[in-house]
């Protein structure tokens, strides 16, 4: 198993309903994979808007090897971007002559998206892993 297939995702940290439970969780994972590192074999991944105490909070993980924190910005509009990112893929999964994906079906793609590039690449490999060969 490549950690690929181990790889846990929390997305919208921010909302849960209060601080001290966003930074529970951060916490029993952080010292889980420093007290343990590779024995665990998952790869987290935090997906997050940026706080104040959540920034400290990995701040205080930052000598761990095993940590590190990447900050993607957030443009005011990535859908444009992601519209073209779905055209892309999916027009190579259909001959050229399937009209499909319809454009409704790829608005509504990227309004689900929600101009975040995880969910658009989640649903390009959902849809991969259906069955379909890019």
């Amino acid at each position: 198993m490549s950690v690929q297939d181990n790889t846990v995702i929390i997305n919208g940290l921010n909302e849960c309903n209060k601080d001290t439970a966003q930074l529970k969780i951060m916490k029993l994972v952080a010292k889980s994979v420093i007290d343990h590192g590779d024995k665990i074999p998952l790869l987290w991944a935090f997906f997050s808007q940026p706080e104040l105490y959540t920034d400290q909070e990995f701040s205080s993980y930052s000598r761990s090897h095993f940590l590190s924190k990447v900050e993607l910005p957030m443009l005011e509009s990535n859908d444009g971007n992601i519209m073209c990112y779905f055209c892309d893929k999916l027009h190579l999964l259909f001959s050229a002559n399937t009209i499909w994906p319809l454009e409704d079906t790829l608005n509504i793609l990227v309004a689900i998206a929600a101009e975040l590039w995880v969910y658009a690449a989640t649903i390009i490999r959902f849809i991969i892993n259906q069955g379909f060969p890019l």
